[in-house]
């Protein structure tokens, strides 16, 4: 497309894009007039204009009825989008903080659920095990990659087993607890004894081995704060009796 048919789609230029989004995240102002925004940049119909309504996502509104309302119809309008929406949709979910409802509609879009899988995988790995940010956006790409029916995916996710922050880890360790082969499960084992871990992910982690009933080492050393709560006994994590 040219700059002049660029121009001539009655608004849809950096600033009035920019204008639209704003209005569309005002958390107090009416709902038809966020309403009236996301319309605006979805007949705009053009990348740009979509990532903008995309950051509609991104904010929680004053109204929880009227947010979910607006959520629930913008996924269904960016479905009607076709093609254009998924491309935008794949670039959103590789940096924004919040993801959850554009994976909902990514998942609609896409032609195979290898193919959903393979774009949460380059979503996920986008973001770093080491890095502080993000936190959220890893959680929920972990979350919709533990909910698809594709072999591989917790390999990808694995990584994630040693994350900043503690949800992330906790996400991971059950991901891998649903869905890893005998290999990975034996992965959480190890965790057991790192002291550098929190006793909330050391807990997580135990609950998980604990369930999944997995053999250990009767020499094994458990985390010094595990240790009031659980035992090695029978090649078993087991509770301690109270």
């Amino acid at each position: 497309m040219g700059i002049l048919g660029f121009f001539q789609r009655g608004g849809a230029t950096p600033n009035g894009i920019g204008k639209q989004v704003t209005r569309a995240k005002d958390p107090y102002s009416q709902s038809e007039y966020r309403v009236d925004a996301m319309k605006k940049l979805l007949q705009w119909n053009t990348k740009e204009s979509l990532l903008g309504v995309l950051d509609r996502f991104s904010i929680v509104v004053q109204s929880p009825h009227w947010d979910e309302e607006e959520k629930t119809w913008l996924k269904e309008e960016l479905q009607k989008k076709g093609d254009l929406a998924k491309e935008a949709i794949v670039q959103f979910i590789g940096t924004a903080g919040a993801v959850t409802h554009p994976t909902q509609v990514l998942s609609c879009l896409c032609s195979s659920q290898e193919e959903f899988a393979g774009l949460l995988q380059r979503a996920l790995q986008a973001r770093s095990p080491e890095d502080h940010r993000g936190s959220q956006a890893k959680r929920e790409l972990i979350l919709a990659l533990q909910a698809v029916d594709v072999d591989g995916v917790v390999e990808s996710i694995c990584v994630y087993l040693q994350d900043q922050n503690d949800d992330v880890r906790c996400a991971a360790i059950d991901a891998v607890r649903a869905k890893g082969n005998k290999k990975l499960k034996q992965r959480l084992v190890a965790m057991l004894a790192d002291e550098s871990s929190s006793s909330r992910v050391l807990r997580h982690v135990a609950s998980a081995v604990s369930r999944l009933n997995l053999h250990i080492e009767d020499a094994f050393v458990l985390a010094s704060s595990l240790q009031e709560s659980y035992v090695v006994q029978d090649s078993k994590l087991k509770k301690r009796s109270s």
